[in-house]
């Protein structure tokens, strides 16, 4: 199921593209799936995303599942953070598998599905 938040995050995980190919390929997708009436709760998504990853005290971690207390000490580790650090784990039943950080108006994917999507487009190339 395709949610508006899935789209938004896609987005802002499209950081090897130009604005002009996000917004184009963002487009093509939406008219293609007949889902253009998304587009205004995909601001909205966009906008919330952006207001909660631009906490720098926060680092908010997208997965399936809960993150044990040894993967929020290697996620704080590998930001350079504290382990006193405070991390929110927000629940992303769309998510195949690995995770999504925020942190500082930063996104850093390690989802099974972008790694997925990498590798269709090296193979298309």
């Amino acid at each position: 199921m395709t949610t508006s938040e899935a789209i938004a995050k896609s987005i802002l995980s499209s950081g090897d593209s130009s604005p002009d190919e996000i917004v184009a390929n963002t487009m093509k997708f939406l008219e293609e799936n007949n889902l253009e009436y998304f587009l205004p709760n995909i601001l909205e998504s966009l906008k919330d995303l952006s207001d909660r990853g631009g906490d720098s005290k926060t680092v908010f971690v997208y997965a399936r599942s809960d993150v044990d207390n040894v993967m929020r000490s290697n996620i704080l580790a590998s930001l350079g953070l504290e382990e006193n650090s405070k991390i929110e784990v927000v629940i992303d039943a769309d998510l195949i598998g690995g995770i999504l950080i925020m942190h500082n108006g930063k996104m850093y994917n390690a989802s099974v599905k972008d790694r997925i999507s990498k590798f269709k487009s090296a193979l298309l190339r």
